[in-house]
């Protein structure tokens, strides 16, 4: 019986050949989108994962307000490991980070410039999961000049992965061991190093600074161990050890930080927050966001919705002509379960061959998906059982519901009404059918929106004026190894034409070193008359090389020894300090930092201010000091050709390092590369919300094609009264039309609402302007238009005579 079923099933799809490819392609192309979304969801949900002990590891982060700036850390003082163990039995181990941004090692007389390297202490191998390949975790990083790397690592240098005991050659001829061999860090790891070296043999982990925050910890509680008890005991380390530091360093209490309305305090973030939950400063890297987890997930949710929307009305409106054949059925002698079991069966032929070749385009779609989401999913590994039978689970849901119309509907038809054709009706009938265009276009429309707003959103923070020139900026990373050269290099950069500026220092707006600080007002150094700020080191050629303006005063200049003295600062720290003309006025340094106490330093100028933080954040004061940092350097090219430049720049540096690679950027791009989630959240949006829409118009066009079938005879009784094309093309397209336009006065608020929310994660953000609105409804109107209008002039056009034949 069930086989005879299934051929009734196939029989009626070859029949219908147009309606079921148009229901077949539909929920394919949802099914596929759908799970090329929650691949991308599922692999950002499972980061850190692999860690066995992964629930019980927190990083401690600090929480700073103090001297009007807030700091939200997920670095911590190099003390704070050790004080944890030593004062909490429930701690069973901690370990630190500490991550330098790039070093150079040898490989024959190759240099290789690596970025992945992290300062680590022995601990990390109770803390973390890390499959060991060769070496003994417990021996591993406990002597200083020692190295752990990772198998990629091992082959790239070694070319096996056996070799515990051998030696790396630094570019500055420092020899380390090589402690061990671990496997490749998981891609969903929150941190991705490919270098660890011992903690053992950094002097700056042995300081036991309570006030200076560089080092990433991590703790593992013990089984049973009550997290709330750790983070009740985090505010007396603060008033226990931290405390005292505050009073010498900055003359200041606890008591008086809160009666300024500002703090110092740690919290704990769990280890499997930090991927999605976490954006703090000094992250170990770029985190995702579980925004656009949120918006996926909406994402996938609603073109999934559309393709079962329209595979449910594309399915009944389709039925409603068979019921003349379940008249014939029933008089024939079926039972109303054996119509409801053929219905049900044509329905979920369909759900399975759809889902059959969703799983193909999900397959071939995969490559360019990864590109588009900047991942390396793998079919074969998300294609879990679990996974397989929840798709197997869901298309016979999909098939279930869309059948259950005809199946429970039609089935209950009594032959006699069915066979005098008294059950017949036309579109307008269909409220049921009209909801769900409805509804489907809702979706589409708001989908549309989002992504024109978040296009808008990025090309304003690619146009906004941010204080600084970022156009033909090349930036050399590491003229550190040039030491006593680099004066010479700068100088013959210029002597090339190549470059009309160069600066040299450690700090650029685009750049992740950054250095958190405190001035004061007074000589006395009193916490009241403090502030903090960045203080970053830069020499005279700094402010014209980066094209920035000056509000007031004027620039450090190399002809002027008092300017050793002198500092400029951003509008923002001028705000801040209460000078309404800081010119001449004095700022002190405190012990211990950038000279004696209470140092003064003149201020020359004021430089206005610049974004050196994402768009996502505000201005935060500044404080510029003439001086010379070597890490980086900045130049200024020469209009012109770029790639000649270029190649003098290299040209000139292999004359200086010949067995020095250069390392270089471009700032602009260094710039795209902050907003590089934004960039893909828009590109993925716009990708889904085109195919939201292709598939709510193949729905539309099965539709407009039933709406025409339905009424053929009385198109063809108006065509032979008089009726024009024109007027019969407007009477089939005027109600999918209307229902269109409701869709959109449905859509338009709840994707004001959603998007205005989403602005106001930035802090300099575009205006959702009404032509947003219009253009989107216009732009669905035509489209629309234009899927029933194909419908509407076949049938306008069609031989009255054929129509009315048979009448």
């Amino acid at each position: 019986m069930f086989r005879n079923y299934l051929k009734i099933a196939f029989r009626s799809l070859w029949k219908n050949k147009s309606f079921s490819a148009l229901n077949i392609s539909g929920l394919a192309l949802g099914l596929a989108a759908c799970l090329l979304i929650v691949m991308y969801v599922k692999d950002e949900l499972s980061y850190d994962r692999f860690n066995k002990n992964a629930e019980r590891i927190y990083r401690v982060d600090p929480d700073i307000k103090f001297g009007g700036s807030l700091f939200n850390l997920a670095s911590a003082p190099d003390i704070l490991a050790e004080t944890l163990l030593k004062d909490y039995p429930q701690v069973e181990a901690a370990v630190r980070f500490r991550t330098p941004e790039n070093m150079q090692f040898k490989k024959g007389n190759d240099r290789i410039m690596e970025n992945n390297l992290a300062y680590v202490d022995a601990s990390i191998f109770k803390v973390f999961t890390l499959p060991v390949v060769d070496g003994n975790p417990q021996q591993m990083l406990t002597e200083p000049n020692t190295v752990v790397i990772t198998e990629k690592t091992a082959r790239k240098y070694f070319n096996r992965t056996n070799v515990a005991g051998q030696f790396l050659e630094t570019g500055d001829n420092q020899t380390l061991k090589v402690a061990g061999v671990i496997k490749d860090i998981p891609k969903n790891s929150h941190f991705n190093f490919d270098f660890f070296f011992s903690m053992a043999g950094l002097e700056e982990a042995r300081r036991n600074n309570w006030l200076s925050n560089n080092f990433n910890t991590y703790i593992l509680l013990k089984e049973g161990a009550s997290v709330d008890q750790i983070k009740a005991g985090l505010d007396q380390i603060v008033i226990k050890y931290v405390a005292p530091q505050l009073k010498e360093g900055v003359n200041s209490t606890l008591e008086e930080m809160e009666k300024r309305g500002e703090y110092l305090r740690y919290s704990l973030t769990p280890m499997l927050d930090i991927h999605l939950h976490s954006a703090r400063m000094a992250e170990l890297s770029g985190n995702g966001n579980i925004v656009y987890v949120y918006i996926f997930s909406a994402v996938a949710l609603f073109i999934l919705l559309i393709a079962c929307v329209n595979f449910m009305n594309l399915s009944t409106a389709r039925s409603s002509n068979r019921s003349r054949e379940v008249g014939i059925r029933k008089v024939m002698g079926s039972l109303r379960w054996n119509l409801i079991t053929q219905f049900l069966a044509e329905s979920m032929v369909i759900s399975f061959i759809s889902l059959l070749l969703a799983l193909v385009l999900a397959w071939f779609s995969l490559p360019w998906f990864n590109q588009l989401a900047g991942k390396t999913l793998n079919m074969q590994e998300q294609l879990t059982p679990l996974t397989v039978l929840s798709l197997i689970s869901f298309a016979a849901l999909v098939g279930l519901l869309a059948g259950s119309y005809p199946a429970f509907f039609l089935s209950g038809f009594q032959p006699i009404k069915v066979l005098k054709g008294k059950l017949a009706a036309g579109f307008k009938t269909g409220w049921l059918r009209n909801s769900l265009v409805v509804f489907q276009f809702s979706i589409s429309i708001f989908l549309i929106v989002g992504t024109v707003v978040i296009y808008n959103q990025l090309n304003y923070i690619r146009n906004k004026n941010t204080g600084f020139n970022r156009e033909q900026i090349m930036v050399l990373n590491n003229t550190q190894v040039l030491k006593g050269k680099l004066k010479t290099f700068k100088e013959e950069i210029l002597a090339s034409g190549a470059a009309s500026q160069v600066t040299v220092t450690g700090y650029l707006p685009t750049g992740s070193s950054r250095n958190t600080d405190v001035v004061f007002k007074e000589a006395t150094a009193s916490a009241d008359a403090s502030i903090t700020l960045q203080l970053w080191k830069v020499d005279d050629s700094y402010i014209p090389t980066l094209g920035m303006q000056m509000a007031a005063g004027r620039n450090f200049s190399k002809d002027l020894p008092t300017d050793s003295m002198s500092v400029i600062i951003n509008e923002s720290a001028a705000r801040l300090l209460g000078y309404t003309d800081p010119v001449n006025k004095m700022v002190y340094m405190p012990d211990g930092r950038l000279g004696s106490a209470n140092s003064p330093y003149t201020i020359v100028g004021v430089v206005k201010d610049f974004n050196f933080n994402s768009m996502r954040e505000t201005v935060t004061p500044l404080l510029l000091q003439f001086g010379r940092d070597n890490d980086r350097m900045a130049l200024k090219l020469q209009s012109g050709n770029i790639q000649q430049a270029v190649q003098k720049i290299e040209s000139i540096w292999k004359s200086m390092a010949p067995q020095q690679p250069l390392a270089y950027s471009f700032m602009d791009e260094d710039f795209n590369a902050i907003y590089e989630s934004e960039q893909r959240t828009g590109k993925i949006s716009m990708a889904f919300s085109i195919l939201a829409v292709m598939i709510a118009c193949l729905g539309l066009f099965g539709l407009a094609a039933y709406a025409a079938e339905q009424r053929t005879k009385e198109i063809g009784i108006r065509k032979v009264l008089g009726a024009s094309v024109s007027g019969i093309i407007q009477m089939l397209s005027k109600d999918f039309i209307k229902l269109v336009a409701v869709a959109i006065l449905i859509a338009v608020p709840f994707a004001w609402w959603a998007m205005s929310s989403w602005l106001q994660h930035f802090a300099y953000r575009t205006q959702i302007t009404w032509w947003v609105f219009a253009g989107t409804a216009i732009v669905t109107l035509l489209i629309a238009l234009l899927t029933v209008s194909f419908q509407a002039i076949r049938a306008a056009l069609t031989n009255p005579v054929k129509s009315l034949k048979n009448e």
